[in-house]
């Protein structure tokens, strides 16, 4: 896997995820195998993975899109084209979806209808076939929204999704519909990849 974490502005790249990881000391089990790039860095990545994968909490496609497109140009040119890509935070409404497709990308995505804001969106390759997950899909506007994909990955099937929390609402509610999606998953036997922005804070783990 290679994170690359975005900030709200999508140009702009920031290592502080790493550095609060590195401050944690090398026995952390949250650094093994996970490492961070920036976009200067892409020659380092390895280009081997089968399956690449990209979460970005975007806040607004329609008003990023140009910003997304450069940014899947410049991964591509650099050997790393996204098969699938995860958004939260899409912004997207009836009206401007349909203005928001990316070339050689197909959609699958939920929206809300009668607040502004949030929204998941996953972009999937056009190389990539893929069956939708809306039985596992939870989409409770303004608090738990989820949009989910299967896909075959050599002889397994797993299963892509993205799921977003807002801030200020409640913690154990959101975890035991995060939970019974895993549940049900791993009850399948297939593999599991979840892109999410939970605005949980991991520093005060105890107390929720």
């Amino acid at each position: 896997m290679f994170p690359i974490r975005l900030s709200p502005r999508l140009s702009e790249v920031s290592n502080s995820a790493d550095d609060f990881l590195e401050s944690m000391g090398d026995d952390n089990p949250l650094i093994h195998d996970c490492k961070y790039y920036s976009l200067d860095d892409l020659t380092e990545i390895p280009k081997d993975f089968k399956l690449k994968i990209l979460h970005i909490n975007i806040h607004s496609i329609p008003s990023k899109l140009t910003e997304l497109k450069n940014l899947l140009f410049t991964l591509d040119k650099a050997g790393l084209q996204i098969d699938i890509l995860l958004l939260c935070e899409t912004f997207l409404t009836d009206l401007n979806v349909q203005t928001c497709m990316l070339p050689n990308y197909q959609l699958e995505e939920s929206h809300r209808s009668r607040r502004i804001g949030g929204g998941v969106a996953i972009y999937v390759n056009s190389n990539i076939r893929y069956k939708s997950r809306k039985d596992l899909a939870i989409f409770e506007e303004g608090f738990f929204e989820s949009c989910f994909i299967e896909v075959k990955c050599k002889s397994r099937s797993v299963v892509i999704g993205e799921i977003y929390r807002v801030p200020n609402t409640n913690e154990n509610d959101f975890i035991e519909k995060y939970d019974r999606i895993v549940s049900k998953v791993n009850a399948e036997n297939k593999g599991l990849v979840i892109g999410t922005d939970q605005n949980l804070d991991l520093l005060k783990l105890h107390q929720h």
